[in-house]
């Protein structure tokens, strides 16, 4: 359930970061705003975890075992191949516009770029792929 909460603010994260490193020449535009969202993402997914886990050791949040594997969710492929392609077309029409950004993570020239972009996507495409094989071979999750 989290997780569709998280999704439109962590778009929304990720977009202000790129964004902000594209305009890091104008005055108003410090690491405070540019990091901002990031940080108040990491700060909220903290107390989301702690506050998950308190309400599942106290009497009212505790939920039997086949109420945990039917709620158990899946990653989304379609939003992970979202997501890679919204970031490469935001860095390209980014530098189309703005030029070159400040650091080189977003400037889509360097392989550093490249090689973020790999990870994010692989990463959660190997843990698609580990979540799905189960399936397939007809076992169960313990």
């Amino acid at each position: 359930m989290w997780e569709y909460l998280w999704r439109p603010w962590l778009l929304f994260a990720v977009t202000w970061l790129v964004v902000c490193d594209f305009l890091y020449h104008l005055s108003f535009v410090t690491w405070y705003i540019q990091l901002g969202p990031i940080i108040l993402t990491f700060i909220l997914a903290i107390a989301t975890v702690l506050l998950d886990e308190k309400s599942k050791n106290t009497k009212i949040g505790v939920r039997n075992k086949n109420e945990d594997a039917e709620s158990d969710e899946k990653p989304d492929l379609k939003f992970t191949l979202f997501i890679s392609i919204y970031l490469i077309a935001l860095v390209v029409s980014m530098t189309a516009i703005y030029g070159p950004p400040e650091n080189n993570t977003f400037n889509y020239t360097r392989i550093d770029f490249w090689i973020f972009l790999v990870m994010v996507t692989f990463s959660n495409l190997i843990k698609y792929w580990t979540n799905n094989k189960e399936e397939q071979k007809g076992g169960m999750k313990t």
